[in-house]
């Protein structure tokens, strides 16, 4: 994605741009400007997600386990169950292995 839609959406939504060529073209992050604290902060101890195309499956599955057990599930059968999902995720695309 090109910088200007990052900054775009950046100065629309709030959040600092993913890609950090954007971030001195924002409104708010860019050196001197009143949300560069954050940014450099976010810099220092941010981590970034995995690098892996399953992320999307194991961030949502993760994310349903988190609001289950927050509305009262047990804890261990959701966690065992989100593992069985994610595992099976990997398990039907191979493993997620380069081609």
């Amino acid at each position: 994605m090109q910088d200007k839609y990052l900054v775009q959406y950046s100065d629309a939504i709030g959040n600092f741009p993913s890609i950090e060529s954007a971030t001195p073209k924002t409104k708010y992050y860019g050196e001197g400007k009143p949300l560069e604290p954050v940014y450099e902060i976010g810099k220092k101890y941010a981590l970034l997600r995995p690098a892996t195309p399953g992320y999307k499956v194991i961030s949502s599955t993760f994310d349903k386990a988190a609001r289950d057990i927050v509305s009262g599930s047990d804890v261990k059968s959701t966690l065992d169950q989100a593992v069985k999902d994610i595992n099976a995720d990997i398990k039907s695309n191979d493993g997620y292995k380069a081609k």
